[in-house]
């Protein structure tokens, strides 16, 4: 079977579709790698900050606290990223456990984030990088 591919995940894409739709479905890997940048992004903002506020105690308290509010907003939504990359794969997301093993675990869970996107259909959905070429008889 031949697939077309579907145009790539944009960084606002990949943000809004966070938020819009509580499911850990089939992600592909620009959507996964771009929620991971602005994750970062977010945790060099916090960090930027209390470098800024060092000094003064009461306002890094609450730069802190902002911190890890934000940090607890961001679990679920990251969980689920990372269980739909590998249910893109067609793998299990009970894998994402591999983190709780040191260094080797992440190694693991890394190498499975970038591969690439399983063409067909499998038992968590369809792809949603590939569409089945149609052919056009006339």
């Amino acid at each position: 079977m031949e697939y077309n591919e579907l145009p790539q995940t944009t960084f606002l894409q990949a943000v809004k579709r966070t938020y819009s739709s509580c499911s850990s479905k089939r992600i592909r890997r620009s959507e996964f790698w771009f929620f991971f940048l602005f994750t970062f992004l977010i945790g060099c903002f916090f960090a930027i900050l209390e470098m800024a506020f060092a000094g003064n105690e009461a306002g890094l308290v609450i730069i802190k606290v902002f911190n890890y509010l934000v940090a607890f907003m961001l679990i679920i939504p990251w969980i689920m990223k990372c269980v739909g990359r590998l249910h893109d794969i067609g793998k299990s997301g009970w894998l994402f456990l591999l983190f709780l093993i040191p260094i080797i675990g992440i190694i693991i869970l890394i190498v499975l984030f970038v591969k690439d996107s399983e063409k067909e259909t499998n038992k968590y959905g369809p792809s949603p990088k590939y569409v089945e070429k149609k052919d056009v008889q006339s």
